[in-house]
């Protein structure tokens, strides 16, 4: 099933937690900035109230040395110059953009939103796991923990643990 189909079927549940736990957003922000990168596909959220004001501090920091970024960025940007950058305000978070967040996954908010989704993926899928089967889905979730992660790519990998 497309990872993002998946998704969009538990918006209601799943949205306002993705949201909250990996873009921290906070009560009253409006809008997001999403920072896509042609050079290596990833895609980073920025939310915001001053849509002007953030775009030109993100602007200033794709300019940056790649080394003098922070960490979340090195990971998912490195190596991209600034014009190979896309910044597209957005006025909502939407699916898409959620499941393609890169986030570090280094919280255990973070583990319990990766539980969530999975346990939502298994009874899509109709799964029925052993216990063993379980186990190595409690191992690769215990896996993650420090790594930089999108949904998409958190899906592709729970589905590939479920098929061995």
């Amino acid at each position: 099933m497309e990872n993002k189909r998946f998704i969009e079927k538990y918006t209601n549940e799943l949205v306002p937690r993705i949201e909250k736990t990996l873009l921290e957003k906070k009560p009253g922000y409006e809008f997001a900035i999403r920072v896509e990168s042609k050079k290596t596909g990833e895609i980073w959220i920025s939310s915001t109230n001053n849509i002007e004001q953030r775009m030109a501090t993100l602007k200033s920091l794709a300019k940056w040395d790649h080394d003098e970024w922070n960490g979340v960025w090195q990971e998912a940007f490195y190596g991209t110059e600034f014009e190979d950058f896309i910044f597209e305000p957005v006025e909502n978070i939407t699916t898409a953009l959620l499941t393609e967040a890169v986030f570090l996954n280094e919280s255990t908010g973070h583990a319990k939103l990766l539980r969530t989704i999975a346990r939502h993926f298994i009874n899509e899928m109709e799964v029925k796991p052993t216990d063993s089967k379980k186990s190595e889905i409690a191992k690769y979730i215990e896996s993650t923990e420090g790594q930089m992660m999108n949904i998409n790519r958190f899906l592709s990998k729970l589905d590939e643990v479920i098929n061995q």
